[in-house]
């Protein structure tokens, strides 16, 4: 089985391998698609039984709880911790990483309603717990922040606690993969997320990327993974919306090809069209969480809260 990303030039599928402990990049300038294309990832490791986690700063996570016409049926039962369409309060962050590595549910923290200096509080806490708990993680997740500079930018601060939000990402970047804790960045500019971290994303997703500091930022990339990008950033100043280039040399395969991103399954909410986006409703979720008993599979577990758990078997959630 492989994500399934979208479709190239000649219609075949470009996809990456089942692996959430890796570490990826998408860049692309606002209205670009690249929050499209992460939450169809997300849906993509979902659907392939594997756990996500997300930090969400802007709060548009939500829409993978409801159908992408709005039928709450068809969303995916992901916890909501803070937020406009909060399951639950945001807790606090060394409780939220215990639960979230104990526990086989995907999970949305909701960080958009909090000031910037909570934001880089909690997100320093929260990744610095999840290296403490490095030894405990029985089952590898991907982590997916968007709108990563504001949590881990190449310069300037926010705020006092920013320093150590940058500090704690770039460790979770360079150590945790080690732990089976994987990280998908996501930015408008490469050149505004810290250049230590970003060199960390083995795989690199550019939808419209534009600015020359932007194009210099993925070149030094590209000399960090021994990628020739060449010419294909030209092809990239001028990409239309949903239009996308994967580079990953760790996987090989996909070097600069160009590919259309897949639709998604769930619901975009859209900044042009609120009170459409606050008419949806989202998939109902049981209030009990699950925990992963040592003697029981995980993928078992979460196939049972799909509704998709056959007898005998460790299901892939369709």
């Amino acid at each position: 089985m492989a994500l399934v990303l979208g479709n190239d030039l000649a219609g075949r599928s470009v996809t990456l391998p089942v692996e959430p402990s890796e570490k990826i990049s998408i860049a692309g300038v606002s209205g670009s698609g690249k929050s499209f294309l992460a939450y169809r990832l997300c849906e993509e490791f979902v659907l392939a039984g594997q756990k996500v986690g997300i930090l969400d700063p802007v709060g548009i996570a939500w829409g993978l709880r409801s159908g992408f016409d709005g039928d709450p049926a068809k969303g995916f039962p992901i916890r909501i911790f803070g937020g406009a369409r909060a399951d639950l309060q945001l807790q606090q962050p060394k409780k939220a990483a215990e639960e979230f590595i104990a526990g086989v549910e995907p999970a949305i923290f909701d960080l958009s309603m909090t000031s910037y200096e909570t934001m880089h509080w909690w997100c320093a806490e929260f990744c610095n717990r999840i290296g403490e708990l490095g030894s405990t993680i029985r089952q590898p997740f991907n982590l997916v922040v968007e709108e990563s500079p504001i949590f881990c930018p190449q310069v300037g601060s926010l705020s006092r606690f920013q320093k150590s939000s940058r500090a704690a990402l770039c460790q979770y970047s360079r150590v945790y993969r080690n732990f089976g804790a994987g990280l998908t960045l996501l930015t408008q500019r490469a050149a505004a997320i810290d250049k230590n971290c970003f060199g960390q994303c083995s795989t690199f997703v550019g939808l419209r990327v534009a600015s020359k500091l932007d194009r210099k930022a993925l070149l030094e990339w590209s000399a960090v993974n021994g990628v020739d990008m060449g010419k294909d950033l030209d092809s990239l100043a001028a990409s239309e919306p949903g239009n996308a280039a994967i580079w990953s040399p760790v996987f090989g395969g996909q070097m600069g090809t160009r590919f259309k991103v897949a639709l998604r399954s769930t619901f975009h909410p859209s900044a042009r069209d609120l009170n459409g986006n606050r008419a949806v409703r989202l998939k109902e979720i049981s209030p009990v969480r699950v925990s992963v008993p040592a003697h029981f599979s995980w993928k078992s577990i979460w196939g049972g809260l799909c509704g998709k758990q056959k007898q005998g078997s460790d299901p892939v959630v369709r």
